[in-house]
Formats: structure tokens, sequence, C-alpha cells
């Protein structure tokens, strides 16, 4: 978490600037100025570094704060900043189900309260992460990664509202080359005690096994995994 410079809060702010948690792997929002108090000065250097040091969702939440209309609207800002990677999981995961879904789930947005709040409860109950389901009980995506089952060579993608993830696009162009085919359907709770095999992809993990859902036992094939990395490894790389 950041900490405000030597003079404190932001002079753009009438109170000391917040600080939010702000959980690995969420997305971030640009702040957005309603044009009804453009008349603010725009907050100083200091006040850009705090925010890239904590992430853009203390400066996001401080300023549409300052006035409360749902009709406000404004230009986004982008803020783009370069940081290590996150750490691959490795150890296979066991997970919770839980019915739930983000708002609009198909974007990457900073509503994640309800997603760390279900995330925590399953970590309280002994589990590594937790894995949503629809109100039908349709398997969606997880905390901050999606979901893939194996069987036969062939990666199963879950059908439902879930935020199509840039791990799961870059498996899926490789996977021809590593002798994997797949394909997308709707896979409900009731039938994961038939799939053998699954595994949690985001843009910082390529695949990392799950070991158990729910309790039940998922078999681990380390080799699998090291076949989903290789697909994923065999993106060209894109200069930025």
């Amino acid at each position: 978490m950041g900490t405000a410079p030597s003079g404190g809060a932001c002079e753009d702010s009438p109170t000391p600037a917040p600080t939010f948690p702000h959980p690995a792997g969420n997305g971030s929002r640009a702040g957005r100025h309603p044009p009804h108090v453009t008349h603010r000065p725009e907050p100083p250097a200091a006040c850009d570094v705090l925010v890239a040091g904590a992430g853009i969702l203390g400066l996001a939440v401080a300023r549409e704060a300052l006035v409360r209309r749902p009709d406000a609207s404004g230009e986004p800002r982008v803020l783009t900043a370069l940081s290590a990677p996150a750490p691959a999981l490795d150890k296979p995961l066991r997970l919770q189900t839980r019915t739930y879904s983000r708002d609009m789930p198909h974007l990457k947005h900073a509503g994640t309260f309800g997603v760390t709040r279900a995330r925590r409860e399953a970590v309280d109950a002994g589990y590594d992460d937790v894995l949503f389901l629809e109100p039908d009980g349709a398997v969606s995506e997880g905390s901050i990664w999606n979901i893939g089952f194996v069987e036969n060579d062939r990666v199963i993608w879950p059908v439902a509202p879930m935020l199509a993830g840039t791990g799961q696009a870059l498996l899926e162009r490789g996977l021809e080359a590593v002798g994997l085919t797949s394909e997308s359907r709707p896979v409900h709770r009731s039938t994961l005690e038939r799939i053998g095999q699954a595994f949690i992809c985001n843009s910082a993990t390529p695949a990392c096994a799950v070991a158990e859902i729910d309790g039940a036992r998922l078999q681990v094939d380390p080799g699998l995994i090291v076949r989903l990395r290789a697909a994923w490894a065999s993106n060209p790389l894109q200069t930025i």
C-alpha cells in the first residue's frame, strides 16, 4: 500500500487522501472527472505518485465521492504503470464452490467487494480459493481466474457469464501445438465429480492444477500442466 509523500494529503482533496485494500490480480479503473466539478484544480504530481503506489482505486473512489449523482459523466483517463509480474501459482488448489455472479461479469472492473468476501470465506473454511456458480448450478469463473476441465486431451471451457481472460485466450491459441483440442460448453456442478482433471489460468498463471472441488478429489497430472504451460508459451512475444 502506498503512503502519502511529505506534506500529507493531496491538495485537491478536502480530507486526507484515503487508502484502500487492493487484492492482487484485480483490475483497476481510471478516475472520471464529472463536468460539473471541472473547476477544481488537477491533483499535483505528488498525488499521482501516491496513486501509482497504492493503486488507481483510491483516486477513483475519492473523486467520485465528491458528487453523488448517478447521472454524472465524463471522459475516462488512463494510467499505465509498470511493475514486476506476480508470481505464478504452482501448488494444486482446493476450491470451494459458491453461487455468485459479479456485476457485469464480461467486464474487468473495480467492483470486487463480493469477490473478495467470497474468497476470504472460502479460505476461512480451509480452501485455497472460490469457484463461482450461476443460480442454476452452471460453473462460471473463479475469483481472479478462469477454469478449464480436461477429458481425453480435450480442454472444456465452461459457458456462462464471465470475464474472458487473457490467460485463457493465450492457452486456447497454443493448444493445438501441444496436441490438445478444446470446446466450450455448459458445465454443471453436478457433473464435476465425473470430470477427471481441472486447472485454473490467468495472466500471471498459465496453468495451475485443481486438486479438489468441495472436498471431492480430482486427478492431478503434472505432465498436463507442463503441456498447458507450453501452449501458453508458444504465443509470440509482442513489442510494447
